[in-house]
């Protein structure tokens, strides 16, 4: 089951569609791009691509605008509700200042399970050390894999 989150209305309701613009594939290698259409995609009357497997996926994927800044609402269906064993947040924090980037760590952390991974990437890497955020950073890159430890 996964939670799928944006502050953006508007980019929640695109991805519930699940049907997308052929320049959504433009980073893709051409054997990439060949895959995904072939096992994955078929284009719709609009010339969009939609994705074969929407039934499927729409039964195991929670759409919700969300802060990442704020605490998640008490009302998701117990299902989609924390702990998680993996969080991913994409180009987010190169937006936030480093409060806010503390206040949304520790809502991940806290949302985490024990052995959970944070997956952080953003284009715009803002050196920050998640280790003062109770946090092990896994890759301190760019793109940031963090673990939270297991209880002693």
């Amino acid at each position: 089951k996964i939670l799928a989150s944006d502050i953006d209305p508007k980019m929640i309701a695109e991805a519930s569609e699940m049907t997308y613009s052929e320049d959504k594939f433009s980073s893709l290698t051409f054997k990439q791009y060949d895959q995904m259409m072939t096992e994955f995609f078929e284009k719709n009357e609009e010339g969009l691509y939609q994705l074969k497997y929407k039934k499927f996926f729409q039964e195991r994927i929670h759409f919700i605008v969300q802060d990442v800044t704020q605490p998640l609402p008490g009302d998701l269906p117990p299902e989609f509700a924390p702990p998680y064993d993996c969080i991913s947040v994409k180009n987010v924090f190169m937006y936030l200042d480093r409060e806010s980037v503390a206040k949304a760590c520790g809502i991940i952390q806290n949302s985490l399970n024990t052995g959970g991974v944070a997956v952080i990437w953003d284009k715009e890497y803002r050196a920050f050390r998640l280790s003062e955020l109770g946090f092990i950073d896994l890759m301190p890159i760019s793109q940031t894999i963090s673990f939270k430890p297991p209880e002693k």
